[in-house]
């Protein structure tokens, strides 16, 4: 989500699972350029998409997040905490997402946490 002039623009990049953290980096910060140039195409604002937001502040242990179209789930990363957990809290619209499609998810979000090395080098296809 990029903050254009005060409007919140949901803006898609597609295929993550299959980049390593460097190129999702790299392809973040080129989607954002072209989103604040008004730039984006309507297929890189137009698919469902789950939105992660971090809020790294201490004093924020958990959030829930609106949804925003074309947005269909949301994940709210709260701060570390002295004992070095976090919260996560995913909201989301369950005409699109199951729960049990959430739970998977959450379940895959733990174990990359558990072992961020995996990011770096993700399964091939």
């Amino acid at each position: 989500m990029v903050d254009v002039d005060g409007r919140e623009i949901v803006a898609v990049l597609a295929d993550v699972a299959r980049m390593s953290a460097p190129d999702l980096l790299g392809s973040l910060r080129s989607l954002e350029a072209l989103a604040r140039r008004g730039q984006l195409t309507a297929e890189q604002r137009s698919y469902e998409t789950l939105l992660a937001q971090v809020l790294p502040f201490e004093a924020i242990g958990r959030f829930s997040a609106p949804i925003l179209p074309p947005t269909v789930a949301r994940l709210g990363v709260g701060g570390v905490r002295a004992d070095k957990t976090q919260t996560l809290t995913l909201t989301l619209d369950c005409r699109v997402i199951t729960v049990a499609l959430a739970s998977d998810y959450l379940r895959a979000v733990r174990r990359l946490m558990a072992n961020p090395v995996a990011l770096m080098f993700p399964p091939e296809p």
